[in-house]
């Protein structure tokens, strides 16, 4: 909670039974109060653990974390950066628990069979980040996706990104930010555009961007635009940054061009509207419970009104459901 203003604790899907602890840092709280009835822009992280999500919002927030300091990003979190940093703009970046983490037990679980109670956390798992997820997609103005080496398993997230904006009809830009802290030269950056990014299968890229920043350095090469008439029309915007080691000279080529060149969207982005992250999650539950909440003939399905709202610090259902399938 050092570095977030909201944290809302959604560490499974089943502990909406017991609720789901909402942590607010005396900041978080007045902006929550006062974005909720005022407009501000969205943007949202998503990738999978250890990818460098939170470094990335540290950097795009600027915020100085303290040397060796490692964020633990929990449940769903939400910054609300200092308007200053972008001309007075109100935003909150949102933020979840990093995808694919080990399957945990607790002391509770000892005696269960193994393979049926990995099988059964895994499936809750699934669910929970695919909410996360989901939410995410659906609440995000801009939306940025973190990836290192573009593994397998990052291909199948992308896949899955572009496949729910697809369903939801979510034609938001999306920023697919090439992290790769361990490249220190162009050449090795280069070398993985010609030889991973360019031949991808999980994407079409046709051509560099060139855009001028006003500095001969920085060619903007980088960047690339899907073209794919096919997809364009579903995915309208979607550019590739790369974010090299930091203390590099690959770093200085390209690392400060791309928060430029986030920032200089964020600052130009207008469709914006109010936000209040509460009522988000409990739409966000509503819509999916259908899928996920083993019903009996005569249940009457998750409404706004199945919600207990006299604790306002939890999100929680008034009556205990068996949730998941």
């Amino acid at each position: 909670a050092d570095f977030y203003d909201v944290i809302v604790h959604i560490d499974s899907i089943k502990d909406i039974n017991k609720g789901w602890n909402i942590e607010m840092s005396e900041k978080g709280k007045k902006a929550y109060n006062d974005y909720k009835n005022n407009e501000l822009l969205k943007i949202g992280i998503i990738g999978n653990a250890n990818k460098g999500k939170s470094f990335l919002l540290s950097k795009i927030a600027k915020v100085k974390l303290p040397s060796g300091m490692c964020i633990k990003t929990e449940g769903l979190s939400i910054k609300y950066p200092d308007p200053s940093v972008f001309k007075n703009k109100t935003i909150a970046l949102l933020d979840s628990a990093g995808l694919e983490t080990p399957v945990l037990v607790s002391p509770l679980d000892s005696e269960k069979d193994k393979n049926e109670l990995f099988r059964e956390k895994s499936r809750e798992k699934l669910i929970t980040e695919l909410f996360l997820q989901n939410y995410i997609i659906n609440n995000s103005d801009i939306l940025i996706v973190v990836v290192d080496s573009l593994s397998f398993s990052e291909q199948k997230l992308l896949m899955k990104v572009k496949k729910e904006m697809e369903r939801s009809k979510k034609l938001v830009p999306l920023y697919i930010i090439h992290n790769l802290k361990s490249y220190t030269s162009q050449k090795q950056v280069e070398d993985y555009i010609k030889e991973t990014l360019l031949k991808s299968a999980t994407f079409t890229l046709k051509k560099a961007i060139i855009i001028n920043n006003n500095n001969k350095n920085k060619s903007g090469k980088h960047f690339f635009e899907i073209l794919n008439e096919k997809e364009k029309e579903k995915y309208p915007n979607i550019f590739h940054l790369i974010y090299a080691n930091e203390y590099s000279d690959a770093g200085k080529i390209y690392n400060q061009y791309t928060l430029d060149f986030l920032k200089n969207t964020y600052q130009n982005y207008t469709n914006i509207k109010t936000f209040d992250v509460i009522e988000t999650i409990k739409e966000r539950y509503i819509n999916i419970s259908r899928d996920i909440i083993e019903k009996s003939e005569n249940e009457q399905p998750i409404t706004k009104y199945s919600f207990d709202d006299s604790n306002p610090k939890i999100i929680k259902l008034k009556d205990e459901k068996e949730i998941i399938r």
